[in-house]
């Protein structure tokens, strides 16, 4: 990968339940890497956890996010994520994001975003599909 910077990170994460007699706790695993190159950066990571039993299974997922320096403040974001939460029937959703980001200083973003469901097999006539969502956020990081 000449010319740009890659990096990667693996974490674990102890999970315990909410029960405090409870002595069994949940690993959460991520693995993730980035590579910038010029006005370009790209991000990717996938995650795990060892709750599964007989009845429900591990839960994991994905993203993969794609962000690009428009100008000076400016940048495009283009993300897709795949979840599936271990449950014994079909439980895998995905979505696919597309926004505009203004960054006016360091720490704070203006966002603009349109998100769409590509997938859901949690919708029933109880709680059906939810609806593309466009949103705009202000998020301040310290």
């Amino acid at each position: 990968m000449r010319g740009g910077t890659y990096t990667q990170q693996f974490g674990i994460a102890t999970l315990q339940p909410n029960n405090p007699s409870d002595t069994s706790a949940t690993r959460m695993y991520t693995l993730s890497g980035n590579y910038r190159k010029d006005a370009l950066d790209l991000k990717a990571q996938y995650s795990w956890d060892n709750a599964g039993n007989g009845t429900v299974g591990n839960a994991n997922g994905y993203t993969v996010q794609a962000d690009y320096l428009l100008q000076k403040r400016w940048l495009g974001q283009v993300r897709y994520d795949a979840t599936d939460n271990g449950a014994a029937v079909d439980s895998k959703e995905a979505q696919g994001t597309v926004a505009l980001v203004y960054a006016s200083a360091q720490n704070l973003r203006f966002t603009a975003a349109y998100v769409k469901e590509l997938k859901s097999s949690t919708s029933s006539a109880t709680y059906p599909a939810k609806n593309d969502v466009g949103s705009v956020m202000v998020r301040f990081m310290f």
